[in-house]
């Protein structure tokens, strides 16, 4: 009897071991989980938290413009550049006498500048007021009588045998002013044949002017100048 009651208990002992540790547990049924209707809520996009692995993205306006980068600028060509540098002068050269005269223009064809209008304007210490040679002394002797017609009385009649040979002379004058007065007052009296000149000696003085020289020009005609006595070289406007 008493082993039997023995075997009973280690029978129920290895029983009850074997439903707590040996058997597969039971799969939890999800509909048998109760949902609590009141206590769910319906989250919004905006707070849902950026994940770490990637950052929120930035929103750009669709208005914003966009910038085009900056033209590089026209690279100026070196033919207008190099033209553009080069300038250019203009000048006047007044009171050249005739004798240096001759001697600068040699100089100038060899530095190759071009004088532009050279102009003499001549100068004496006596101006004449006379008639100019006639072809005889009886020619000469005639034009004589028709002064003394015309009331003229202050005249002579040249007879040295120069180049002057039976002109008539009528007054010599220490200015040119003074001789076309006189020459004025002949011509009142009817005398149309009387002109006025230089007396000799006559000396010339030129003028002239040199238009767009280079820099290398200007410099030779600065330099051609200052050998040249009395002379003025000065540097215009070329419009």
């Amino acid at each position: 009897m008493k082993k039997l009651f023995v075997f009973a208990l280690l029978a129920n002992l290895g029983l009850f071991g074997w439903y707590q540790f040996g058997r597969k547990p039971e799969a939890k049924n999800p509909t048998s989980t109760e949902l609590h209707a009141s206590q769910v809520r319906v989250i919004a996009e905006s707070e849902i938290p950026a994940s770490k692995e990637e950052p929120a993205s930035v929103e750009v306006p669709a208005s914003a413009p966009i910038e085009q980068p900056a033209s590089a600028p026209t690279p100026t060509s070196p033919v207008v550049a190099e033209t553009a540098s080069k300038e250019v002068a203009c000048f006047t050269l007044t009171n050249l006498n005739d004798p240096d005269w001759n001697a600068f223009r040699q100089n100038l064809r060899t530095a190759k500048i071009t004088p532009l209008r050279p102009v003499a304007v001549e100068t004496a210490s006596k101006y004449w007021v006379y008639i100019p040679p006639q072809g005889s002394a009886e020619l000469a002797q005639k034009k004589a009588d028709q002064l003394k017609a015309f009331e003229v009385t202050d005249y002579f009649i040249i007879q040295d045998g120069s180049k002057w040979q039976n002109a008539i002379s009528l007054g010599i004058f220490s200015s040119k002013e003074a001789a076309e007065k006189q020459l004025t007052s002949l011509q009142a009296q009817g005398v149309k044949s009387a002109i006025v000149r230089p007396r000799e000696p006559i000396s010339r003085v030129w003028s002239m002017n040199f238009r767009k020289l280079d820099e290398a020009k200007s410099t030779q005609l600065r330099t051609l100048a200052k050998s040249l006595a009395g002379a003025s070289l000065s540097k215009v406007n070329c419009e």
